[in-house]
């Protein structure tokens, strides 16, 4: 009975998931980092300066990773398919894309909230840390897991 419960696939699949979930707390714990170590002045100078290299850095890992969230996808699902795990692999598959796109997302967020208002205010470019979350937002509503898309990716990447 255990075999059947623990099987390779379910074991897998696990795994990807809880990767998926750390991939969200490692890009959090890099921005706090980050701040904890820039946030030293209380006029906030630092961190206005600060913010400039934040979204240049939050703009290269943007553009790493919504590419490599749909490479990630072909990957998972091209690999060895046997038919017993296909729905695990589609299920890893849509999760490990959605945490690319996720920590972008947050990245550019937690980089507005640190920023602050009055350097909002004082250099709006700063705003562009919210275009990840909304392509990250128009992507999943893209690509949303229907009954129809999904049938279409089995006729598609399923075995034979």
């Amino acid at each position: 009975m255990n075999e059947k419960i623990l099987s390779p696939q379910f074991v897998r699949t696990l795994q990807i998931s809880l990767l998926a979930l750390a991939a969200g707390v490692v890009m959090f714990g890099v921005v706090t980092f980050a701040i904890l170590l820039i946030s030293k002045s209380a006029d906030g100078s630092t961190m206005l300066a600060s913010a400039g290299t934040l979204t240049v850095a939050h703009a290269i890992v943007a553009v790493a990773l919504f590419p490599a969230g749909f490479l990630v996808f072909n990957v998972i699902l091209t690999r060895n398919l046997e038919p017993g795990a296909l729905q695990a692999r589609i299920q890893a598959a849509y999760i490990m894309r959605a945490a690319l796109w996720e920590g972008a997302a947050i990245f550019g967020l937690v980089i507005l909230i640190v920023t602050g208002k009055p350097a909002l205010a004082e250099m709006p470019v700063y705003w562009a840390n919210l275009i990840s979350p909304l392509i990250c937002l128009t992507l999943m509503a893209l690509t949303f897991p229907t009954r129809i898309r999904l049938e279409g990716l089995i006729r598609t990447r399923g075995p034979a």
